[in-house]
């Protein structure tokens, strides 16, 4: 099958695509710790395998033996109705295998603002297609998804197996669905994921851990001067952060991949909040001031370097900063916490076949050259990369406002994936 054939091919289905994907983001999928709401999206997709007469198989992190004790497991989520989607197209033999492993989990929180679309329109702007989860990821999700229905449909023999995944918890640091799928057997060559990296080849992604920062204070009377009101220390707190920010991206860069970027490592808070001790807490001061901060490493940053790095950074500007000082002094020093697991950074060998064949794909279809670079983001590479030794590749579509209003995805972009993904597969599996 030569190029304009494939180009052709997936063009052909061009208007089913995106009527498929828009189903997808028309059915809210919410991850909302420690349960999820997944369910309804993952037995859409299920019946849609079926009513292609693709082998799928379902099953939740839950019914797998031995999980809870696996070192990767993150303890404290719920699975009940919340299963994972596996497919597969045998190969007639000796061939490498493949799998496109996404996930159907989108961020929570309330809907309000968007203004050129709904949430869960699947609304179609110019070459636009919008929603909650469209770039994180159900467009990318969607159109690997089909791959296997191009497939199928058009009775293209292949050696190796084709697989396609579907799974939960991946928002929020959960990555039990990634794992379960492991555990239950579904271990190919090499995976790629189709997160939205706007169609750059990604041997990498970073690492995050999200962490809760909280301090006390004295509650009392807003005319009494001499109380410590813990939303100054927060507020300073927060200056603080900015530091840390601009430290930690003058140190080197261990991974080539992030050369490009001027600061690789981003420092973002997620929530500030207090808890106030008086009923009218508007005449007074709260108990407690906190915050979620969400830390971004590089390849070479392991879960002991960033926790050191981080404590002994806010602790050290308390030393110094006059108003942190006092509330040191005072025995109010701010604690630090974990809130989520570590999301390790992933670093492929660039030298591993299956980035040569994308490459070439790439150049052959698309008329120009990609870019190699690390994921801007973390994902589940690391339960393939770190834990089962499998090469990942994150490579996806074109997209914008992840987890934001008008979140969208590119739709000349999703087909530009499919047609590298499917020359691809016929290349690496047979």
């Amino acid at each position: 099958m030569d190029r304009r054939d494939i180009k052709n091919l997936v063009h052909n289905y061009k208007n089913e695509i995106i009527r498929f994907i828009q189903d997808l983001l028309k059915i809210p999928s919410e991850n909302d710790p420690p349960g999820g709401n997944e369910l309804k999206a993952q037995m859409f997709l299920a019946e849609w395998l079926k009513k292609n007469d693709i082998e799928y198989d379902v099953f939740t992190p839950f019914d797998i033996k031995g999980i809870l004790k696996h070192e990767a497991y993150w303890p404290g989520r719920n699975y009940k109705n919340r299963p994972n989607i596996v497919a597969r197209l045998k190969g007639i033999g000796n061939g490498r295998s493949v799998m496109l492993s996404g996930h159907i989990d989108t961020v929570s929180g309330k809907l309000g603002r968007w203004k050129v679309s709904t949430p869960f329109s699947g609304k179609v702007i110019g070459e636009r297609l919008y929603g909650r989860g469209s770039m994180d990821m159900k467009g990318g999700l969607g159109a690997s998804a089909f791959l296997l229905k191009i497939l199928k449909e058009n009775n293209i023999k292949i050696n190796g197996d084709v697989l396609f995944e579907s799974v939960v918890d991946e928002e929020y640091c959960g990555s039990n669905g990634s794992l379960a799928g492991r555990l239950r057997g579904y271990n190919p060559d090499v995976v790629i994921i189709p997160e939205t990296t706007n169609l750059s080849i990604c041997p990498a992604c970073k690492g995050c851990k999200i962490y809760e920062i909280k301090i006390e204070g004295t509650p009392g009377h807003s005319s009494d001067s001499n109380k410590l009101n813990p939303i100054f220390a927060i507020a300073r707190i927060i200056d603080a952060l900015n530091v840390f920010e601009t430290i930690i991206n003058y140190k080197k860069n261990k991974s080539g991949f992030f050369q490009m970027e001027n600061n690789p490592r981003k420092i973002a808070i997620g929530k500030l909040c207090t808890t106030p001790e008086l009923s009218d807490s508007e005449f007074g001061m709260p108990n407690e001031a906190k915050i979620s901060v969400v830390v971004l490493t590089l390849p070479g940053f392991d879960e002991k370097d960033l926790d050191s790095e981080l404590i002994g950074f806010i602790k050290k500007y308390c030393s110094i900063d006059p108003i942190l000082n006092r509330f040191v002094l005072s025995k109010c020093e701010p604690v630090i916490e974990g809130r989520t697991r570590y999301v390790s950074p992933v670093e492929n060998d660039v030298d591993h076949p299956i980035f040569k064949v994308i490459l070439d794909n790439y150049e052959l279809l698309l008329n120009r050259k990609p870019t190699f670079e690390g994921a801007k983001f973390a994902c589940d590479a690391f339960i393939f990369t770190n834990y089962f030794s499998i090469p990942t590749v994150i490579f996806g579509p074109k997209g914008g406002n992840a987890h934001g209003p008008d979140e969208w995805v590119d739709i000349n972009s999703i087909f530009d994936f499919m047609t590298v993904m499917l020359a691809t597969i016929l290349k690496w599996c047979n």
